[in-house]
């Protein structure tokens, strides 16, 4: 079994590429993170890395997306119609 800690030598370098693109688009999630720092490192003539590879670098570093539930907060349906007048 692996440490819950995992990581490779080379994480280190990745993550300072991830945290810029994260800084630029805060919406990006991780596949599109994937996609923008595989275009970056081919750039270089650096392999590319996996998706799931990024997803673990950002959720050590807590810097995932908050999770969509589809739950909007502050928007209440009680039942009731607003009308401006009665009919």
């Amino acid at each position: 079994a692996r440490a819950s800690n995992y990581s490779k030598t080379e994480d280190v370098e990745l993550l300072s590429f991830i945290r810029k693109i994260v800084s630029e688009r805060q919406t990006y999630g991780y596949r599109r993170t994937t996609v923008m720092l595989n275009k970056h490192l081919a750039a270089l003539g650096k392999p590319k890395v996996n998706h799931k590879r990024v997803y673990r670098i950002m959720r050590q570093n807590g810097i995932l997306l908050v999770r969509y539930t589809g739950n909007r907060p502050g928007k209440v349906h009680d039942g009731k119609v607003c009308t401006e007048t009665s009919r």
